[in-house]
């Protein structure tokens, strides 16, 4: 699915920065909100759909905490509020909410809200039966010997997109929500090997030496950690040798696939 989005990406400077100006959107929407610039219903939910978006859970706490009770009880900042919940990890706390606001109100929900409440009352999908999102724009980051990626997804079912990032956990396989519908899609290691692929054909094939750079730095400073011989050897092994790269690629990516290659806990 990356491979398809990203065809003919071969050059990202002719296309426009997608994740650069969800961000900016995001920041002004932000610093409006500090300002206390905004000024109608719209302003506040346009600005609260702009922070989910780029999943901007440091901000949004205090701006919800902040609002007037005339604003919370409105359908769209209802609607925010139990996304946010959700995405953020307090998907117990969304759900038990979403229930109450039904059996309270069951006649006066919009259809909007009730598709929303209605999907949080269903348990979550298996990670193996969804599908991998569809790729509009990624950011690429190596420190410390690890990925770290930054995706602009874009949902199929409403049309709008968000931002993802993957964290140090690169080889496990996750769910993907929507900020605006929450339709799971699912980040596993190859859909983001793809992605990488085609990262690094695009830049020269700069960030496969850097790979290599930082597998080098970690195979001639292990006679220094731990319990490794100071002179290098593990058995008739040299290990500092660049001869044994391509044997430790293969090692490191088996011991990745057996050991880490697993399914995100469920957050309740």
């Amino acid at each position: 699915m990356a491979e398809e989005l990203l065809s003919g990406r071969n050059d990202r400077s002719t296309f426009p920065p997608l994740i650069a100006d969800l961000e900016r959107d995001a920041e002004q929407a932000r610093i409006k909100l500090n300002k206390g610039e905004i000024q109608s219903l719209e302003q506040l939910v346009s600005a609260l759909e702009k922070l989910l978006a780029v999943k901007d859970f440091n901000v949004l706490p205090p701006v919800f905490a902040q609002l007037p009770e005339s604003a919370r009880n409105q359908p769209p900042i209802i609607s925010a509020f139990l996304r946010f919940l959700f995405l953020s990890g307090d998907r117990q706390r969304a759900r038990n909410l979403a229930s109450k606001i039904k059996q309270d109100d069951p006649e006066i929900v919009p259809a909007e809200l009730e598709l929303l409440i209605e999907r949080l009352s269903k348990p979550s999908p298996p990670l193996k039966s969804l599908e991998p999102p569809l790729l509009k724009d990624y950011a690429f980051d190596l420190h410390d010997s690890h990925y770290s990626m930054k995706m602009l997804l874009h949902c199929p079912a409403c049309g709008l997109s968000y931002i993802e990032t993957t964290g140090w956990g690169i080889m496990i396989l996750r769910a993907t929500y929507c900020s605006h519908c929450l339709e799971p899609r699912l980040i596993h290691p190859d859909f983001l090997g793809d992605v990488l692929r085609h990262y690094h054909d695009s830049d020269g094939r700069e960030g496969f030496r850097k790979v290599d750079e930082e597998l080098f730095k970690l195979v001639t400073t292990w006679h220094l950690q731990g319990d490794y011989p100071s002179e290098g050897r593990l058995g008739e092994l040299n290990l500092a040798d660049p001869l044994m790269l391509p044997i430790l690629r293969m090692l490191i990516r088996g011991m990745y696939l057996e050991r880490y290659v697993k399914e995100e806990e469920p957050v309740c």
